[in-house]
């Protein structure tokens, strides 16, 4: 019983030992971080350079275009997002899922495959891609958006919110 009470003390004083430790004071601060997504990748405009492929069973000649897009990883893929642009000759800018009438885009691993039916859009519209990592939805600027949302917003309001400038199509 004596070893016992001797125990239970020395636990005791361990405990309010501990307890009673004080940390001491925060070391100074590092930089701040840059502000808004520093994740999220935007392409320069590049003009297009469809390829004929075939006419498909409505009698639409399809045109289409591979680009090599290193930076489409799976990761981005099953929980990020990828925009696409097409800015037309009068310089309008469109989301390219409002074009889904004549033009296909499907993204995959570190690709992006555009087919056109019936309009070939060599040298008179360009594309511009963004890819918004998963992590960067809940980021400071994106955060309360959905990807729905995102996804219908103007071209002028992403680029705004994530700080795209406003660089004019590079020729071929």
């Amino acid at each position: 019983m004596k070893n016992l009470k001797l125990v239970s003390f020395f636990l005791l004083l361990i405990s309010i030992s501990v307890v009673s430790c004080s940390k001491g004071t925060a070391g100074p601060a590092g930089p701040a971080g840059p502000a808004g997504p520093s994740n999220v990748q935007h392409t320069a405009w590049t003009v297009l350079n469809m390829a004929f492929e075939e006419v498909d069973a409505n009698g639409d000649s399809l045109f289409f275009e591979g680009i090599t897009a290193s930076s489409i990883t799976q990761t981005v893929l099953d929980s990020g997002l990828v925009l696409s642009y097409l800015q037309n000759p009068d310089g309008s800018i469109e989301e390219v899922s409002d074009l889904s009438i004549f033009l296909d885009v499907e993204y995959s691993l570190s690709t992006i495959n555009i087919t056109s039916y019936g309009i070939d859009l060599s040298n008179t519209y360009s594309f511009r891609y963004v890819i918004i990592p998963g992590t960067a939805l809940i980021s400071s600027s994106l955060r309360g958006f959905t990807k729905a949302q995102l996804k219908s917003m103007s071209y002028n309001s992403i680029s705004k919110l994530l700080g795209i400038d406003g660089d004019k199509p590079s020729s071929n």
